[in-house]
């Protein structure tokens, strides 16, 4: 459906009535039209923009951090909005120019806020006393839209090139990928070499990733907030490892993901998440697995014991406030410590299980037995 451009326009020029007005600085308002002047092409973008998922448009990462993907003309798009500097992605993303069409569609669709600290008085003086008393009125012949962009929060659009391994439905990928790209605007200091696995991850990782989750790690405002995300990851995997031998001997017509699905549904049955976590580091590289001893040293004082509940008990102390829940206090080292291992033991067990966790798929398993059959009398 095509974009009403009066609705659009309308829309735009209220929110700059409103910030006025919430200012309590007073002005006259007359029955006034006022829009910004587009030429054919820019009406072009200003019609056919479409949004590629209408659920996630915009997608709020951050209370000033929007972004979005949009369609136009068979080219994918990716939008930020919320912060001040645009940069390079030369890997996968070439920056656009702005026109009149493409700024007005985004200003009223993604709903961009006026600009704080926007000074009431130049918002009169140099748009709300320009306007048309009606559509003929030669005076008016509408706004620059450069004129009315800088009133708002910043926003840059890059198009997503041709050869880019990401396409427009990888919103989360690209959105973590230009996060790494702003690192000096992340909350949390992580160490450069978790900032450079976070974006080898979204850029390079396998396509069944929550890739969500690791992009709310990477914005989390507390290091607790960030971990529990990268064990989020972890956690779906639980099932995959518990039940992976026994997928092997019964063989089935369905995925590991499927059989594990069915079995929590029809027999309320959860792997012992200690014992699933122990086994996801156990099989991670040596180098990861050292990295969280040195935590669980710098914690309880152990280098020797090959266990590493203590990764479960950290998320237990989060997410859980029993008396008999035991709580640690981490420094920001091994926060970081804790993450970047996380990481590894995601991207490791992800790639690993990739077609596992694709349904309707059966990892090259034979069609050897009807696992609903055999779960459900």
């Amino acid at each position: 459906m095509a974009r009403n451009m009066i609705r659009a326009n309308r829309h735009i020029f209220s929110k700059l009535v409103e910030f006025v007005e919430e200012s309590d600085v007073s002005v006259e308002q007359p029955d006034a039209i006022r829009y910004i002047k587009t030429d054919d092409e820019g009406k072009k973008w200003l019609k056919e923009l479409k949004a590629l998922d209408r659920d996630r448009y915009p997608y709020p990462i951050l209370p000033m951090l929007k972004v979005s993907s949009i369609e136009f003309d068979e080219k994918e798009y990716f939008v930020i909005v919320g912060w001040e500097t645009s940069i390079s992605f030369i890997e996968i993303l070439n920056q656009v120019p702005l026109n009149a069409g493409l700024a007005t569609a985004l200003l009223s669709d993604l709903d961009i806020p006026v600009r704080q600290g926007s000074d009431p008085f130049s918002i009169v003086d140099e748009v709300l006393f320009q306007y048309g008393r009606d559509k003929t009125d030669p005076s008016y012949s509408g706004h620059d839209f450069n004129d009315i962009v800088k009133f708002f929060e910043p926003f840059y659009v890059y198009e997503i090139r041709d050869d880019s391994p990401l396409r427009g439905d990888d919103l989360f990928r690209i959105a973590g990928y230009a996060v790494c790209q702003y690192s000096d605007h992340i909350f949390l200091s992580f160490s450069p070499e978790t900032i450079r696995k976070f974006k080898k991850m979204f850029l390079e990782g396998v396509s069944n990733i929550p890739y969500e989750n690791l992009l709310l790690s990477l914005t989390a405002i507390h290091w607790k907030f960030s971990f529990l995300d990268i064990y989020r990851c972890l956690e779906c995997l639980f099932p995959i490892v518990s039940l992976d031998e026994l997928y092997q001997n019964i063989g089935c017509s369905i995925s590991l993901l499927e059989l594990s699905i069915e079995i929590e549904e029809r027999i309320k049955w959860w792997p012992k998440e200690a014992e699933a976590i122990n086994k996801l580091i156990d099989g991670a590289s040596p180098d990861v697995r050292e990295l969280l001893r040195e935590v669980k040293n710098s914690l309880v004082g152990d280098t020797e014991g090959k266990k590493f509940d203590f990764f479960y008990e950290i998320r237990n102390s989060i997410v859980h406030y029993r008396p008999g829940t035991r709580t640690y206090t981490l420094n920001q080292e091994n926060w970081d410590k804790l993450i970047k291992g996380g990481l590894a033991v995601i991207e490791y067990w992800y790639k690993r299980y990739d077609s596992s966790l694709k349904p309707g798929g059966s990892a090259g398993m034979e069609m050897r037995c009807d696992v609903k059959k055999r779960i459900v009398p």
